[in-house]
């Protein structure tokens, strides 16, 4: 059996699927790819085998933290990955109305959005945690995606700032507000994104040490309130150009990463 070189930059999306304009997936695999690989714990529903060249892959984890805790911890464990292997989402999120459709993000933090008390009295921090559940990102890393994102053309803002992740799909001011507060106490306001998959990479790169080898970058695909001008807040309506534009940085940051 012929040895494996561990792949220097794997990116992570959430889904692929053909139910949908466009899904984070596809524009990756464009080209041809010579090896796809099934990664026992890295495919599961919207999930995919991890398609590379050697020194670049890609793979989609499926939607959610739980899919993206359990195929990063798979792929952790695969001979594809080492401790010098690169990880960069490249996918779509929900953003607050200032920022416009098509804007991306890059995450500088990740907030766990799932741990905390909510109640009819509203949103308070678990009494028990032992930490925040807050994931500072990599500096460097993240100096190079900006420093690939400035030379992409886009018609759209790129700005940096903290992710929101958890389990549920969320709308309106009241949930933007408890969003705001939690990141307030924090000390990571104001939020840039919101999205479902971050804060599991992040803790399952964390456990195995390997958080500071991640990035992540997110293209606004809708708004996460009423705004009164006409916003988008159906994420199928941004679903295109937000798919696009984080490809497009991310595919730049990764031609970068790869000819450090």
């Amino acid at each position: 059996m012929a040895l494996v070189t561990a792949l220097d930059v794997l990116v992570l999306t959430a889904f692929a699927t053909d139910e949908l304009p466009a899904d984070e997936l596809s524009p990756w695999l464009d080209r041809e790819w010579p090896e796809i690989r099934s990664i026992p714990g890295a495919t599961a529903d919207y999930g995919s085998p991890v398609s590379h060249d050697g020194t670049v892959g890609v793979v989609a984890t499926g939607v959610g933290p739980t899919a993206a805790a359990t195929t990063v911890t798979g792929l952790l464990e695969s001979d594809l990955v080492d401790g010098s292997t690169r990880f960069l989402t490249a996918g779509v999120a929900g953003g607050p109305p200032e920022l416009p459709v098509g804007s991306v993000v890059l995450g500088e933090a990740v907030v766990d959005w799932d741990r905390k008390h909510r109640t009819d009295d509203g949103v308070q921090l678990l009494d028990y945690r032992p930490r925040d559940y807050v994931y500072e990102l990599d500096e460097y890393l993240r100096s190079k995606v900006r420093s690939a994102a400035e030379r992409v053309d886009l018609d759209a803002r790129v700005t940096s700032g903290t992710v929101v992740a958890g389990g549920e799909f969320w709308h309106g001011t009241g949930r933007a507000e408890e969003v705001r507060w939690l990141c307030e106490q924090y000390d990571t306001a104001p939020y840039r994104a919101t999205v479902t998959e971050d804060a599991g990479t992040a803790h399952a790169l964390a456990r195995y040490g390997a958080l500071d080898r991640y990035a992540s970058i997110r293209s606004i695909s809708n708004h996460d309130r009423p705004n009164g001008d006409g916003g988008v807040h159906a994420w199928e309506d941004g679903l295109a150009v937000a798919v696009e534009n984080a490809y497009r940085v991310a595919s730049t940051a990764v031609r970068d990463l790869r000819g450090e």
